[in-house]
């Protein structure tokens, strides 16, 4: 009985597994950095702490003299963040959509707003980051061939 009930067990874990990598638990972190002037910073890698320094180093790069990098950020590893700058307030939130970070930042703007600071100035967005397909490890490349695809990737701030 014991060896039927092993052998169910596998056949069910031979076909979860494919599942389970398309949930994104093997992808890659991506970490987003923004500053209290607006520069804002992205990094992906399997390791959260090297994006996470890739993030602080593209942030630097791009900021004007800030040294916040870093200070706030964003990290997840299959979804959208969305970036948003109120006055001296940053909102970096995470989710499994574009519909689910609006709706936090529309949270977390209205959470400032009635707990912390009364007369919060006007947000802007900043930046959307969009997940893109990652590649996997049967889609290796050989040295000539382009990398692949960040797992993540800007989009153009729509919201003033």
């Amino acid at each position: 009985m014991k060896v039927i009930s092993s052998i169910f067990a596998l056949a069910f874990l031979f076909e979860a597994l494919p599942a389970l990598a398309e949930e994104g638990w093997e992808r890659d972190w991506t970490v987003v950095t923004m500053t209290l002037d607006g520069s804002w910073g992205i990094g992906t890698d399997q390791y959260l702490n090297a994006a996470t320094a890739a993030a602080v180093r593209d942030c630097k790069a791009k900021s004007k003299g800030s040294n916040d990098c870093g200070a706030k950020t964003a990290t997840i590893k299959k979804g959208w963040i969305l970036g948003m700058l109120c006055g001296d307030y940053r909102i970096l939130v995470t989710g499994n959509d574009r519909e689910e970070v609006e709706a936090a930042v529309r949270e977390r703007e209205f959470d400032l707003k009635m707990h912390y600071v009364p007369d919060l100035p006007a947000c802007r967005q900043v930046l959307v980051v969009e997940p893109v397909q990652a590649a996997t490890a049967s889609q290796a490349q050989a040295p000539s061939e382009t990398p692949p695809a960040h797992a993540a990737r800007i989009l153009p701030s729509s919201r003033e």
